[in-house]
């Protein structure tokens, strides 16, 4: 492997591991095909709307329910790699590159 396709790897790696990190959903959502993935988000909205939603604005809701569903589309855009890396969130020792 090239060091260019080495480092485009790398870089996926851990744009996946930050991710995962950080949004919960992504490690649930990237281990779904994409119709189902936005299936799972359009029932956490509707959980989240019965639990917490109903004393929000309406402007707070649909914010709410793009949020979710926009995170289930954007997986139609990941590659294979990124998609593995928000489902094991790549806990491998990072280097320090100067």
């Amino acid at each position: 492997m090239s060091y260019k396709k080495d480092f485009d790897v790398m870089a996926r790696l851990a744009l996946g591991r930050e991710v995962a990190e950080h949004v919960e959903d992504f490690k649930i959502l990237a281990q779904m095909g994409y119709d189902e993935a936005e299936m799972y988000a359009l029932l956490e909205y509707w959980q989240w709307l019965n639990n917490k939603g109903e004393s929000k604005d309406l402007e707070e809701q649909l914010k709410q329910a793009i949020l979710m569903v926009g995170r289930a589309k954007f997986l139609c855009n990941t590659k294979e790699i990124t998609r593995l890396c928000l489902i094991l969130g790549d806990t491998r020792k990072l280097k320090s590159w100067k």
